[in-house]
């Protein structure tokens, strides 16, 4: 009898799997902010700093939940290591692009691929990072915003996505801090959202008045 051992073989990547990869990539949208200095960088010598970055954690408000106390462990960060991870993950970004516009389906190599997905998982990882680090900013903001008809949890919600959106959107080049850009982002979407609701409840009012009206005139 064959041991199992015997009868294993790894995984190869037939041709129709690279080229389903490749084709998935090239419908992958990737937004970045761009930059005259990634040019000159080096495609096959660039290191990603996220290999290095030391992720560091911080004691979280002890007066938050225990659910939000979690997601503010991650340290802020200085105005030096928002340039760094900014300007990493939009060239990780450019240089996924300019990758994937040399990919040609019929015969992409596995190589070609993971060249471009590392680096898009790369550039995650720092999205991911910028954006925890910049949680307790948007509960400092929403706190201030909450009333008995938006609460904290649905505007916590909606800033957690602008905030992400903000991330997606900034341009570390101009030279202003990232807090600063983002604060004015979630507040202005936390305003319009209070805006919107209170409006959307004064035309129910105004509704169920002409309503009651009409009612009391058929009388």
């Amino acid at each position: 009898m064959t041991s199992t051992i015997a009868r294993y073989r790894p995984h190869r990547m037939t041709r129709l799997d690279l080229r389903e990869r490749a084709e998935c990539l090239i419908r992958t949208e990737i937004d970045f902010i761009p930059n005259r200095g990634f040019a000159t960088e080096g495609l096959h010598t660039h290191k990603s700093i996220v290999e290095d970055f030391d992720i560091g954690l911080i004691e979280s408000p002890s007066d938050l939940p225990q659910y939000l106390r979690r997601l503010c462990e991650t340290e802020l960060l200085s105005h030096e290591d928002e340039v760094m991870l900014f300007r990493e993950m939009n060239l990780l970004k450019y240089h996924a692009n300019v990758l994937r516009s040399r990919l040609e389906p019929s015969t992409v190599t596995e190589g070609e691929l993971s060249a471009i997905e590392v680096r898009l998982t790369c550039a995650h990882a720092i999205r991911d990072h910028i954006i925890h680090a910049n949680i307790r900013l948007v509960i400092s903001i929403v706190k201030k915003y909450v009333t008995p008809q938006q609460s904290f949890d649905e505007l916590f919600s909606d800033g957690i996505l602008t905030l992400m959106q903000a991330v997606e959107k900034f341009d570390f080049d101009r030279g202003f801090r990232f807090s600063t850009y983002a604060y004015r982002s979630i507040a202005r979407n936390a305003y319009r959202t209070i805006m919107t609701a209170r409006k959307e409840e004064a035309r129910m009012v105004r509704d169920a008045e002409e309503w009651a009206f009409e009612q009391e005139n058929r009388k």
